[in-house]
């Protein structure tokens, strides 16, 4: 303060001095009017008096000046500081909102302004503490819903991911149910099933294995991607661990590791290529009937999923083997004469009409054998029907044998038959047909599946005819070889007759 007097003591001091100036003029005042009641003069009083009265108005004005100023110092300082204390007791237990009112200008104002301003920045620090505390909260808040919102993010990925793979599975299977259902021909079947899976699951090698008709052994049906000849030569062996085990249990085979599975030893070299392999069972009604492996050049390469996605898809390629089985079996069937397996009538006429335009077109000759045998119902009414259906079936033997491969052989009807040979003029066709004649007429024919019985020597007639400009249609050519052999019939039998 520099020795400077405070405000409030300079008012003290005033008031003070104030009141003890009154409390000596009262004094002294109360002195007179007490002594005028008692009809004494100060002038008059015995000396001891005089100093009792004036004793006893210093007394009073002592007495009178003390309570003044008890008056002056509790108004001026006790109040006020019970007013502060009650204050500060308040904002201590959180009455942060109450203020001072200052009156006059001193000290006490100071403190209660420097208090009120104290308490606004509190309440400002308080408020700012406040709201950091809900900003902090806040954060937290959006940080778990975040890390919620993340989770859940992370959960609808994962979800929307599988249900991407599951469509794009039932795509992938919708793909390959079309290709097993768009041909009924095999190799196209298998082709087509074959690039279709090499496409979908990505594999850099796939064999079609399938049991062969005659001798029932597996046999490479279908390749891609397979450059070792050894493994697409010849049946596959009946001691192939992963085939026979995919045969027999009719399960995925699955090897993760080539280079180190045992028994990959005798996959015909395809340890030595490496990767990982899959054997897929392609069962049939009751049974195994073939499998499909597939390669990748890399170990470990194929999931549960995809193995998961292959039996699915095994059943459609099945499906589709046996349907294709079937329909060749069918086809075979309606084709071919069930007794001498040759051609039918049926699929020779048509198949002669298209050999017969296409000759026109390429301006080459066409030439048509009829055969019949010789006296055949003397075979069948002195051994019985049943040899002569063995008897039929050795003549087809042996024309089977004489027919070149683009030749067209078929049973036309009893123990009729027929051949169509593109590419041949008639002097060529009646050599063959020689040839074909004698052949028949040296060879003893079995009458018994045993060879029971003594075989028999038959003798056949042929009528030969070339396709010429006089004939208007594939019929009409038929119709001259078919007149030939009534020709060479009429003229004794076992003979060739060309017809003009």
């Amino acid at each position: 303060m520099g020795g400077r007097i405070s405000a409030v003591g300079r008012r003290l001091a005033h008031r003070t001095a104030w009141s003890v100036l009154g409390a000596v003029v009262a004094s002294s005042l109360l002195l007179a009017v007490v002594l005028g009641a008692l009809g004494m003069r100060v002038e008059n009083l015995h000396p001891v008096l005089a100093w009792a009265a004036v004793a006893s108005a210093a007394v009073i004005a002592a007495t009178l000046s003390a309570l003044l100023v008890y008056q002056v110092v509790r108004r001026q300082i006790a109040r006020r500081l019970e007013t502060l204390a009650e204050v500060l007791r308040g904002a201590e237990a959180g009455e942060h909102l109450r203020r001072f009112e200052p009156g006059e200008d001193d000290e006490f104002a100071a403190v209660e302004r420097a208090f009120n301003a104290l308490m606004d920045q509190f309440a400002g620090l308080a408020a700012s503490a406040l709201h950091s505390d809900l900003m902090v909260k806040w954060a937290q808040s959006e940080l778990r819903l975040r890390e919620e919102l993340l989770a859940k993010s992370n959960e609808l990925a994962a979800v929307n991911e599988a249900l991407v793979r599951k469509v794009r599975e039932a795509s992938d299977l919708l793909r390959i149910a079309e290709v097993a259902s768009a041909s009924l021909e095999m190799g196209r079947l298998l082709d087509r099933l074959g690039r279709t899976l090499v496409d979908t699951l990505a594999v850099e090698e796939l064999l079609v294995l399938l049991p062969d008709p005659d001798s029932g052994q597996m046999r490479v049906r279908h390749a891609i991607g397979v450059q070792d000849v050894h493994i697409l030569e010849g049946s596959w062996p009946k001691d192939d661990p992963v085939v026979r085990r995919c045969v027999d249990e009719g399960e995925i085979q699955y090897l993760s590791d080539l280079s180190v599975e045992p028994l990959s030893a005798d996959l015909r070299g395809r340890r030595r290529v490496g990767g990982s392999l899959v054997a897929v069972p392609v069962r049939g009604p009751g049974s195994t009937t073939g499998v499909i492996t597939l390669l990748r050049r890399e170990a470990q390469a194929f999931d549960s999923q995809e193995l998961d996605f292959l039996r699915l898809t095994a059943h459609y390629v099945a499906l589709a083997v046996s349907n294709a089985t079937l329909y060749r079996a069918t086809h075979e069937r309606a084709i071919h004469d069930s007794l001498t397996g040759l051609h039918n009538r049926g699929f020779f006429i048509e198949a002669f009409e298209r050999e017969w335009h296409r000759s026109r077109r390429a301006d080459v000759p066409l030439s048509v054998l009829m055969i019949d045998v010789d006296h055949f119902k003397r075979v069948n009414d002195s051994h019985g029907h049943g040899a002569g259906d063995i008897v039929l079936q050795g003549v087809a033997r042996l024309l089977r044998a004489r027919a070149r491969k683009a030749d067209l052989l078929a049973r036309y009807g009893g123990e009729e038959f027929v051949m169509a040979m593109p590419g041949t003029t008639t002097a060529d066709a009646a050599a063959i047909a020689e040839a074909i004649r004698a052949s028949v007429e040296s060879t003893p024919l079995p009458v018994s599946p045993s060879n029971g019985a003594p075989p028999v020597r038959l003798t056949i007639s042929v009528g030969v005819a070339s396709d010429s400009l006089s004939d208007d249609s594939p019929e009409a050519l038929i119709s001259r070889a078919d007149m030939g052999l009534l020709t060479a019939k009429s003229a004794g039998r076992n003979r060739v007759v060309m017809r003009p």
